[in-house]
């Protein structure tokens, strides 16, 4: 019954989750629109993360997009640029307000039509005709395996500029629209920085594009920057415009010019060790590969017979001495059992020829006591031999299991 009662218990919470009804669902019918020009209208969005409802993340942001321009949102940390780009993309819903896409609310909208016109580059990239537009075929042309080289788990074998580049192509594949772009070159060092965004500027051409910068380097040129304050739209203009008109904008590019100054001085530093770490990915024995061929490439070949021993030792080895007794006694028993067989078939011969010897009756009375020791040592020792055989071999399970979980946990 206790174990029901755990049952019931944890059952509960995993049946509230299979039951639950998103409301955001992927499979839910609405609006399939045939073209997306690229019109976003954000109307006075409030909204608050589930996990931190009572903190207010937007409140009151609104914006116009035009179809084909670039559109930069700058601001502090937690002021809400990324928010928009889950809303955006419906990962969430706005608590009020509403977000239209060429005049179509996208609450309306079919969700697997409207992702499909949303291509998205995000500063952390989860991992084609599309690599050249990307900047990435040239150093995907180096590789020794071209195009079908695996960029091993999370991209180990690709910096960080190569795996946005190749986040770029990737989204770049579908031809969207709709471009989203979330701080795709902060962690990115000035030289990866600089290819990254001409990959971008490439990739921008013809399509609605929201950029989210931490550099503002990267979003000067865009036709609209916005700067947010407290979860809304606190000034629009060109770069130019908000140098003069925005305090917070004008001090940020400023502060940004030093560091930019700074890091010149080390660009030469900084170069050398890119270009150590190029010839690090074209050598056949790099660390990179190593780590790589450790944790993707299938293990030197052992010999089998000598896996198999080491395997069987591995699972024995968390027996203790009381499970060695309990073999010993088992083994004895199934032996013990084993010769029965043949002592039996000795003694069956005997009795037939003892009826053509000397008093046969005593003969054969005396083998048949013999038949009688012989069937109930037999049974005894049988059972001695399944019952400590099926305790040693639940004790050999467990540690095998054991060791499995162990091995899963470890990967």
């Amino acid at each position: 019954m206790q174990i029901f009662n755990q049952a019931k218990a944890a059952g509960k919470e995993v049946f509230q989750v299979i039951i639950r009804k998103p409301k955001i669902y992927s499979n839910s019918q609405g609006k399939t629109v045939d073209q997306i020009n690229g019109n976003i209208e954000i109307y006075d969005v409030h909204f608050s993360y589930p996990s931190r409802k009572e903190i207010m993340i937007l409140q009151g942001f609104s914006l116009s997009i035009p179809a084909g321009k670039v559109v930069a949102l700058v601001g502090s940390s937690g002021c809400g640029k990324s928010t928009i780009i889950s809303l955006i993309t419906r990962f969430y819903d706005p608590i009020k307000g509403e977000i239209l896409v060429d005049n179509h609310n996208i609450k309306d909208l079919d969700l697997k039509s409207l992702r499909r016109n949303v291509g998205l580059v995000s500063q952390e990239p989860s991992l084609f005709s599309a690599a050249q537009m990307a900047n990435a075929h040239s150093f995907i042309s180096q590789f020794p395996d071209h195009y079908l080289t695996e960029v091993g788990e999370r991209g180990v074998q690709l910096s960080g500029g190569q795996k946005q580049r190749v986040a770029i192509a990737r989204a770049i594949l579908k031809n969207p629209p709709i471009l989203l772009l979330d701080e795709a070159t902060s962690a990115l060092d000035t030289e990866s920085e600089k290819l990254v965004q001409a990959a971008l500027e490439t990739a921008m051409k013809g399509r609605t594009v929201i950029l989210i910068a931490h550099r503002l380097s990267t979003i000067v040129n865009a036709d609209i920057i916005a700067v947010v304050e407290n979860g809304k739209v606190a000034d629009t203009g060109t770069h130019q415009d908000l140098l003069y008109t925005n305090e917070f904008y004008h001090n940020l590019f400023t502060m940004q010019n030093i560091d930019t100054r700074v890091e010149d001085s080390t660009e030469g530093t900084a170069s050398i060790q890119t270009q150590i770490s190029s010839r690090y990915l074209d050598q056949p024995a790099t660390v990179t590969e190593s780590y790589t061929s450790f944790t993707l490439s299938p293990k030197k070949e052992e010999p089998h017979e000598e896996r198999e021993m080491f395997i069987f030792f591995r699972i024995w080895s968390g027996l203790k001495k009381r499970e060695i007794v309990k073999i010993s006694i088992g083994s004895f028993a199934a032996a013990f059992a084993g010769i029965s067989k043949p002592v039996f078939g000795y003694f069956i011969i005997t009795i037939g020829v003892a009826y053509f010897k000397d008093h046969p009756k005593h003969r054969v009375e005396k083998y048949s006591i013999m038949f009688s020791m012989i069937g109930f040592l037999s049974l005894f020792a049988h059972t001695l031999q399944h019952f400590f055989f099926g305790v040693i071999g639940e004790k050999a399970m467990k540690n095998l299991r054991q060791n499995l979980y162990s091995g899963i946990l470890a990967i």
